[in-house]
């Protein structure tokens, strides 16, 4: 069994202009796990070959927790924060030099009973203005498992002080420690979610708040350190410059220029999604941070990556394009059950030369063969030669990739 680090890992309300200081050093002192989160630093940044990568998928479950106020966000607005996070993951934003993570994440249609979802789900209750001390009154309301969702809580605030009018936007768990998996998630305020449909430059949130939350989730540190936040302290990670504690870049709606520090012999690396800046100036992972949280994916939360997971979660992924925006993956695979003949029915916006494997129960590899998919039409082929049962049928191209499981009569 897994467990988690209870540090708490905060996003400020850069907007307002407040100043209050990120609680991570605060309850990493009071729980004493500095020493305990840096052991798992070191993680090897050699080069890899980029074809080689798998895609992988995140099943990722929103539950918003409201009070019938401006909290409970439409479904528009969680669909265009998972617009933001395969963007932001897939390195797709205009002007940024970001590495592709190869990460993607889509809302499961089946729940962990199996039954149909759209992985919104809404619940009403005064615990909607949370605090971090009792953040399991939230978290207890509704949680679907956490080795196999990313459960994120959307709430209206988080220790928010009136008499300062400070809140706190979000906060994730490290995947690694020694806190039990009811913890493991991402709390977020709700007015950080998404962004808006019509994108200006008088935008302040683009939806990467939850981006940055990820990062925790996925194992990656502030820019600027885990201790002293000084020029010697590291975030474990090789290519992003050291830089001194936290500083809140802000946007010039003028100059359409973000402030930049010189820090540490080099320029900030502001535009870092690790780093505490209004969303229209970030726009960047490095090599070593998508190596970083790869590991972690791969090494602390290898079933939420699983294949069979993806299935059983119904968790059809979506693409998205730069140039034509959120593109859903339509392939159709029909008829289920089946006799042994199978149509692949494909609705895409261009052809798209694709892999078809079909793996038994256990994971092995049963058909395979290569084929141009094309808009709208049908490619059929017969897998009636193998034994009656359960198989999964994967269709890979360059833009996504596709699972379903098929009942062979």
């Amino acid at each position: 069994m897994k467990f988690l680090l209870p540090i708490l890992i905060v996003a400020l309300n850069l907007n307002l202009g407040l100043t209050q200081p990120c609680i991570f050093d605060k309850v990493n002192q009071k729980k004493g796990y500095i020493k305990l989160a840096s052991e798992d630093t070191a993680i090897s940044e050699s080069n890899v070959n980029r074809n080689e990568r798998l895609i992988y998928y995140i099943p990722i479950v929103f539950h918003i927790i409201h009070n019938n106020g401006d909290e409970n966000i439409s479904d528009e607005i969680v669909f265009s924060q998972i617009d933001a996070l395969n963007e932001t993951f897939g390195g797709i934003i205009s002007g940024a030099n970001s590495e592709d993570a190869e990460i993607r994440f889509c809302l499961p249609t089946l729940t962990p009973e199996g039954l149909p979802t759209n992985g919104i789900n809404r619940v009403v209750s005064t615990e909607t203005d949370m605090t971090t001390e009792e953040e399991m009154r939230v978290k207890n309301l509704i949680r679907w498992d956490t080795r196999k969702y990313l459960n994120v809580w959307v709430v209206k605030s988080i220790d928010y002080n009136p008499s300062t009018n400070q809140r706190v936007l979000g906060y994730a768990y490290l995947p690694n420690g020694a806190v039990g998996e009811e913890f493991d998630g991402i709390v977020i305020d709700a007015s950080a979610v998404g962004r808006p449909s019509d994108v200006t430059i008088n935008t302040k949130f683009l939806g990467h708040t939850l981006t940055h939350e990820v990062g925790h989730y996925l194992n990656l540190f502030h820019t600027w350190g885990q201790n002293s936040g000084t020029c010697r302290d590291d975030d474990g990670v090789g290519d992003t410059p050291p830089c001194e504690g936290e500083f809140y870049s802000k946007y010039n709606v003028l100059t359409r220029n973000c402030n930049v520090p010189f820090q540490c012999n080099s320029l900030r690396m502001i535009e870092n999604y690790m780093d505490y800046s209004e969303d229209r100036c970030s726009n960047t992972f490095t090599n070593g941070q998508v190596i970083r949280m790869r590991d972690a994916l791969e090494r602390l939360r290898p079933e939420l990556i699983d294949p069979l997971n993806i299935i059983n979660t119904g968790c059809f992924e979506e693409y998205v394009d730069e140039n034509n925006g959120r593109q859903p993956n339509k392939i159709r695979i029909y008829p289920n059950p089946t006799n042994g003949i199978i149509n692949i029915f494909p609705e895409l916006n261009t052809d798209l030369f694709s892999s078809v494997t079909v793996y038994d129960v256990v994971g092995e590899i049963v058909y395979y063969f290569n084929q141009t998919l094309s808009n709208k039409s049908l490619t059929e082929f017969n897998i009636n030669h193998l034994p009656k049962g359960i198989y999964i049928i994967t269709i890979q191209n360059e833009s996504s990739k596709h699972l379903e499981r098929i009942v062979l009569n």
